[in-house]
């Protein structure tokens, strides 16, 4: 924060460059010979008159004439009476001023009674100024324009250096002011509250030494022009004030002296044009400002003193333009301002002093452009905001300064385009509209050239609820590489159209939890890939270390969505969605190898289950849970080691195979084992060479009981022929046990082959 002596010595030094340009455009009493009265010449025989019915012979009259002519007497006083009225300085080796343009101190340093303000020659020139406002009149509006001719009957007090603020000497009769005061000085308080300034108010370049207060008054005569005018001395106060009369232009002005306060003012003229201005005292208060007359312009305005307060400020006569305005000393704050007049301009602003507050604002009278935008200082937040004029564009808008906002903000008047915008904090759209298009990334690129990159999204992500009408395009956008900022990142969130996704390169397995596609969605071909999905599980289990080591009072936990439970319930429901988008869009084969990340993470989930179980056991009861996850966790170990979750073809076709020499050798096992018992029908058994030259019964019904077992369900394609058959009675625990292995063969044989032929569907697409 800039200190007191620091203030003071900005103070001095913008003061000595006012005087430096003062001195250079000459307030003389020679140099107002050169300045121009307008609308008014001198006659040959030295009248002043009306420049429309002056005589042939007439020469342009200057500012000196205007001090030298008395209306009253019709007289142009000459220099020594002005002397001797004390209305002409003339000191030695010193320029000649008029009263009212004697500086406090020549360029020379010599001091003039203006040094002092309580000096008693201020009363003169006070009663000059009221001679001048007493005989000044209603001016055109066009006043000094090319083609008016009108003369100027405004007090002419350009340049002049005065103690305080000149009021009407007779408000009873005119309480109006007529004033042209370019490039003056106010040295005390101007206190301006409630003056009606009945023609155009020039002001422009003028010095303010201390505090300036134009509180609820009126310029309902003309423009009110403040270009370039410096308010040095303190708080200035434009409070309630009215601009009725055409445009009020505080183009170049400076504020560096305190709080500048245009709450409550109305600009119902035309254009309020505050092109670089700069307020950098205090705070900039424009709460509850009327802009209705015309376009409002802050066009690389900077707000460097304090904050900038919009709140409810209602742009409705025009464009409203922040064009690489820079908010860099506070808070920015257009809480519910209304911008119903046409475009707000935000373009290439930047928010680098503090929090840019947009809660409430409504955007419904033409393009709310933030284009490259920067929100480099704290939070954006745009909750609330309703854009429904036209395009809401943050194309490379940065938000880099803290989280960003968009929470039940509308978006129903137009595209809202997000296209290559930068978010290095959470950025919530949690409960938005996009009643329109909504483009955070662009799918139709020339291929010709690289493509734009889409949104990036470096912190938490939240579209939680969000409600997508039109077509959400995600092209090329950057999911967060943390899977705690982008789990369940779509929860509720739904599309009506489809979501477009191409060019995405690292796939959000786990924001898709709890996502609501109508329509499905869009993928690049060589989506999925699992080298992504092996990643997705390690950010997981990155994800569960520090939700381990986090402070469960930190204000970033969030106790519902952490832990290895949450964090693969996440990963498996968001592949579950992506493989029931795939399955809607007839896409069999990406459809199982989503299906085989979900039970992937599934499994990840019931082993970080059964060693939170293992842990805890204290009972039957919990052994029993224990016991009953671990058959769920063996089942899918199990069916990812035969069959790839269902997604390889040649893996259950391999282990179906495999099951006919390991269910003859079982057999083989057992028919020895019942020989070896002494039962005397398989006594006589024999394998190999030593059976002689025809297989033995016993053999060839073993081979045949596992090849009909192998079959499964096609078994009945051998007839209905049964081995060991012939043993009749004989042996019936044997046949009894033959029957099981039979029974157990052939069971997980059918589900091989149903395997087998699952993957041959889904890999050619065999619908």
């Amino acid at each position: 924060m800039t200190g007191t002596g620091d203030k003071e010595a900005e103070k001095a030094a913008r003061e000595a460059a006012w005087w430096k340009r003062w001195w250079a455009h000459d307030f003389s009493w020679e140099g107002l010979a050169g300045k121009r009265w307008i609308g008014w010449s001198v006659s040959s025989n030295g009248q002043c008159v009306e420049t429309q019915s002056a005589p042939d012979g007439s020469r342009p009259a200057t500012l000196q004439d205007y001090f030298r002519w008395d209306p009253d007497t019709k007289w142009l006083r000459p220099d020594e009476y002005l002397f001797r009225a004390g209305l002409l300085i003339i000191r030695p080796r010193q320029p000649d001023f008029h009263i009212l343009h004697l500086p406090q101190a020549y360029e020379d340093g010599t001091a003039t009674f203006k040094a002092e303000l309580d000096a008693g020659a201020w009363a003169e020139l006070e009663t000059e100024i009221s001679r001048l406002l007493s005989k000044s009149g209603p001016t055109d509006k066009a006043i000094g324009g090319e083609n008016c001719a009108a003369p100027d009957l405004r007090a002419q007090v350009t340049g002049a250096i005065l103690r305080a603020f000149p009021r009407p000497p007779a408000p009873e009769k005119d309480p109006s002011l007529h004033l042209a005061a370019a490039f003056s000085a106010f040295l005390v308080r101007a206190n301006a509250e409630g003056l009606e300034f009945g023609s155009l108010a020039d002001f422009s370049r003028a010095l303010f030494c201390s505090q300036a207060s134009f509180s609820r008054a009126r310029f309902s005569g003309g423009n009110a022009d403040f270009a370039g005018t410096q308010f040095l001395g303190g708080d200035t106060y434009f409070a309630g004030a009215q601009f009725s009369g055409g445009d009020a232009s505080f183009v170049d002005a400076e504020f560096p002296g305190g709080r500048a306060d245009f709450s409550n003012t109305q600009f119902s003229g035309r254009d309020a044009n505050s092109s670089d201005a700069q307020f950098s005292g205090e705070t900039a208060s424009f709460i509850n400002a009327k802009f209705s007359g015309g376009d409002a312009s802050f066009y690389s305005a900077e707000f460097s003193g304090g904050d900038a307060d919009f709140s409810d400020a209602q742009f409705s006569g025009g464009n409203a333009d922040f064009y690489c305005a820079e908010f860099s000393g506070g808070n920015a704050n257009f809480s519910s301002a209304q911008f119903s007049g046409g475009d707000a301009d935000f373009y290439g602003a930047e928010f680098s002093g503090g929090d840019a507050n947009f809660v409430d604002a409504k955007f419904s009278g033409g393009d709310a452009n933030f284009v490259e935008a920067q929100f480099s200082g704290g939070d954006a937040n745009f909750f609330d905001a309703q854009f429904s004029g036209k395009i809401a564009s943050f194309i490379n808008a940065e938000f880099s300064g803290g989280d960003t906002d968009f929470s039940d903000a509308e978006f129903s008047g137009g595209n809202a385009i997000f296209l290559g915008a930068f978010f290095s904090h959470e950025a919530s759209f949690r409960g938005a509209h996009f009643l329109r298009s909504c483009e955070f990334g662009r799918s139709d690129q020339p291929r010709a050239r690289k493509p734009q990159p889409g949104a990036q999204f470096r912190g938490r992500l939240n579209l939680r609820g969000a409600y997508f009408k039109g077509l959400a395009d995600f092209s090329y956008v950057r999911f967060p590489e943390k899977a705690e900022d982008r789990n369940s990142a779509f929860e509720g969130a739904r599309f009506f159209e489809p979501l477009d996704l191409k060019g995405v390169e690292r796939l959000p397995f786990s924001a898709f939890h709890g996502i609501r596609l109508d329509k499905g969605l869009l993928l690049d071909s060589h989506h999925p890939e699992r080298d992504q999905f092996d990643q997705a599980l390690a950010d997981a289990e990155a994800a569960i270390a520090r939700d381990s080591a986090r402070d469960p009072e930190h204000a970033d936990h969030d106790a519902e969505r952490s832990g290895a439970d949450a964090r693969y319930a996440a990963l498996e429901a968001g592949c579950r969605a992506l493989k029931e988008a795939m399955a809607a869009d007839g896409d069999r084969k990406r459809e199982q190898e989503f299906f085989s990340h979900e039970l992937a993470a599934r499994e990840r989930r019931v082993r970080h289950r059964l060693e939170e179980l293992k842990a805890g056991i204290t009972g039957l009861r919990s052994w029993l849970k224990a016991w009953s996850v671990r058959a769920e966790l063996t089942a899918s170990q199990a069916y990812r080691f035969f069959s790839g979750y269902g997604g390889s073809i040649l893996r259950p076709l391999v282990t179906l195979l495999a099951s006919f020499p390991l269910v003859a050798v079982t057999l083989g096992f057992l028919t020895c084992a019942f020989a070896l018992a002494g039962n005397a029908q398989l006594s006589d058994v024999c394998f190999g060479l030593e059976c002689g030259p025809t297989m033995h019964p016993i053999a060839s019904n073993t081979l045949e009981a596992a090849f009909r077992g192998m079959l499964g369900p096609f078994r009945l394609l051998l007839g209905r022929g049964e081995p060991f058959a012939y043993l009749g009675d004989t042996a019936p625990v044997f046949r009894g046990l033959v029957t099981l292995v039979m029974l157990l063969h052939g069971l997980v044989s059918s589900a091989l082959i149903f395997l087998w032929l699952l993957a041959l569907r889904r890999q050619f697409q065999i619908n």
